[in-house]
């Protein structure tokens, strides 16, 4: 098992300089202490000990030696103290070199050094018995054990960690191309069926209209069926940007810009040419409206116009827009002329007033709609300052 690549466990460096600290004190007190018996000088078993500590500095300082000769360099004056006088003290640098040559190398240098930390334990026969060598003996091997399974349990946590987020980015990047598969399934759909619908719609209208003409009919009817045409052709390129928008392709770079406030005026203008009697109190600076807040506000009152076209055409309809510290958008619908149609109440999907609920709460606002008398109303309220970053977010999320 090789330690590159794994954080280092800081408590094992601490721990080895607070021993190499304490075994030196000890060394010097009991294994050259001055006036012991012993094969070698007091003064001789000081400069091995000094020798020991000299490769440790060297090591946890600048000089990082080879895993073996770094075990060699203290295990030699550490046999040396063992023949000159029992190292009871000196002997334990032979076991702390093995465990931090473990902590940093890879498994086969590290397993040199244990060898030769076995090899430099012999010293410890001439003065112990056996079975105090082999007693030794393992626990150098054991200190290698547990120092390589502290790296290989480290490992594994760095790998589990790596794998974790490797896999949180995969479900993102998953999550990212489902919304995109979807939306490209839902452009489809509006392609193949709104779009083509709408377009023999044209047609059909055109034909009709040229037909009039060529046969000298009502030049009312040859109007309104032109008017008619011009919304038509304005929606059929309404969808066109919304599929392109929604694929993601390079439509949505060419596509003409998106409604806003501003054009709530046009908007409504469009539905009064068409015979909606409907009139517009406006009160306020459009150019304040953030994108987001225009495209929403043109949304709702495109949507509640629908609503009064499909369902009470011949009422009498009232739009008030106010924008001061807030944007007020109020469409109400009353029942309309003598001998215009009434208003219907039949029923509908609810996805029209479900949207508008939505576009305003994405911006923090909302819309309440229900009835108001014998007619409609439609009551949108969206806050006017917004910070930049939340701006965008919702206009991301109006795009469709």
């Amino acid at each position: 098992m090789s330690a590159a690549g794994v954080p280092r466990l800081r408590w094992i460096g601490r721990l080895t300089v607070g021993l190499i600290v304490g075994l030196t004190v000890l060394a010097v007190i009991l294994d050259a202490r001055p006036g012991s018996d012993g094969r070698a000088p007091w003064e001789a078993r000081l400069v091995a000990v000094a020798a020991i500590d000299l490769v440790w500095l060297l090591e946890l300082t600048s000089v990082s030696l080879p895993r073996p000769l770094f075990v060699a360099a203290v295990g030699l004056p550490v046999a040396w103290l063992n023949v000159a006088e029992d190292g009871a003290v000196s002997i334990l640098f032979l076991l702390l070199a093995v465990g931090w040559a473990a902590y940093t190398a890879s498994e086969s240098a590290s397993r040199a050094g244990l060898g030769i930390g076995l090899g430099a334990a012999l010293s410890y026969l001439i003065n112990v018995d056996p079975e105090g060598w082999l007693a030794f003996s393992t626990g150098l091997v054991l200190t290698w054990l547990f120092v390589c399974g502290l790296l290989r349990q480290q490992q594994l946590r760095v790998e589990q960690e790596r794998l974790v987020a490797e896999l949180r980015a995969a479900q993102a990047d998953l999550a990212c191309q489902a919304q995109a598969s979807e939306r490209r399934r839902i452009a489809r759909e509006i392609h193949d069926v709104a779009a083509h619908t709408l377009a023999v719609t044209m047609l059909q209208l055109t034909g009709v209209r040229l037909l009039l003409q060529r046969t000298g009919g009502d030049a009312r009817a040859v109007e309104a069926l032109a008017e008619a045409e011009r919304l038509g052709r304005q929606g059929l390129d309404d969808v066109r940007r919304t599929v392109g928008l929604l694929g993601d392709g390079p439509a949505a770079a060419a596509s003409a810009p998106l409604p806003g406030g501003g054009d709530v005026e046009r908007l409504v203008a469009d539905y009064h040419a068409v015979g909606l009697d409907v009139v517009l109190e406006s009160r306020g600076d459009l150019t304040r409206l953030p994108a987001a807040s225009g495209l929403a506000l043109y949304r709702i009152a495109q949507e509640a116009l629908a609503n009064v076209a499909k369902h009470a055409p011949g009422a009498l309809v009232k739009i008030q827009l106010d924008i001061d510290r807030r944007v007020r958008l109020r469409v109400h619908n009353t029942a309309g002329r003598p001998g215009a149609p009434v208003i219907r109440s039949e029923g509908g999907s609810g996805l029209g007033l479900i949207g508008m609920r939505e576009r305003a709460e994405l911006l923090g606002g909302s819309v309440v709609a229900g009835p108001d008398g014998g007619g409609w109303v439609v009551d949108c309220s969206l806050p006017l300052a917004k910070s930049q970053a939340a701006n965008d977010r919702a206009e991301e999320a109006q795009l469709t």
